[in-house]
């Protein structure tokens, strides 16, 4: 799956890096798949990792944390337009292929016939 992210610099210029790997990681340091020269990144910040066509953005351990939709996180999936930051930087993740969270809530599917998961969770709900 074909995917990419794109990073504001210090100049606010968007820098944009397309990958296809299932597994990247972006840091400090120079080993990772990409590479932030920012002191709010740590050397090993998070990972991206892919599986089929859900994408997973896990945090490692960094200093200054990850953040999606302004809550911290350790580990959460990642859906095509979602914007993170990295420590103060900025990341957007462009993957069409990608599962977007609304087809990952609305239905799931079982043996013969489609679910509606939001009707099964509403009826939950409703008092009795």
């Amino acid at each position: 799956m074909k995917c990419k992210l794109i990073i504001e610099n210090k100049s606010g210029k968007p820098m944009v890096f397309e990958f296809n790997q299932d597994n990247i990681t972006i840091g400090r340091v120079m080993d990772n798949d990409i590479t932030i020269n920012d002191k709010s990144v740590s050397m090993h910040h998070v990972r991206i990792l892919i599986e089929q066509d859900q994408a997973e953005l896990v945090d490692l351990d960094s200093s200054n944390g990850t953040e999606l939709n302004g809550k911290k996180i350790k580990r959460t999936p990642l859906y095509d337009q979602d914007i993170f930051n990295i420590g103060n930087i900025p990341v957007q993740f462009i993957c069409p292929e990608a599962a977007s969270e609304s087809s990952l809530d609305q239905t799931m599917i079982s043996p013969g016939k489609k679910v509606n998961v939001k009707n099964i969770i509403n009826s939950l709900k409703r008092p009795k």
